[in-house]
């Protein structure tokens, strides 16, 4: 019986440790243009976390976790990526012979210890993000 009950009263304390959340979206421009392919990224300044989104053709990235849209509140370091291809398959596949060019993003911007890129996330709804690589 006092198992049921500290179980009932647990359940109405209301115990929600839901991590609040703000939104984390922008844009990224390479040399004044956007960037049109390749990842950002945003880590946590305690080392607690890491998120990746994709940057779109546009140069465009939202983040979303699975708690809902954005990223948890808090400061963040940020990196920003070439896009990478990714290992061929060992099927058969058609070769696509498109010339592409891949954005030439420095060294320095793809370590967030070295490209001086910060973002502070607030909770709810807050202006894009916008990160120019010279």
């Amino acid at each position: 019986m006092r198992l049921l009950i500290m179980t009932a009263l647990s359940l109405l304390c209301g115990c929600n440790h839901a991590v609040p959340l703000g939104t984390a979206s922008g844009i990224v421009t390479l040399h004044g243009k956007p960037m049109t392919t390749g990842t950002i990224t945003f880590t946590r300044t305690d080392g607690a976390a890491t998120y990746i989104s994709d940057i779109d053709a546009s140069g465009s990235f939202r983040f979303e976790v699975a708690a809902g849209k954005g990223l948890p509140v808090g400061d963040y370091k940020v990196s920003i990526s070439p896009y990478r291809p990714t290992k061929p398959s060992l099927e058969y596949v058609d070769p696509d012979m498109t010339e592409r060019a891949y954005p030439n993003v420095p060294p320095r911007y793809q370590d967030p210890e070295k490209s001086g890129f910060t973002a502070k996330v607030e909770p709810g709804a807050q202006p894009d993000f916008r990160f120019d690589i010279p």
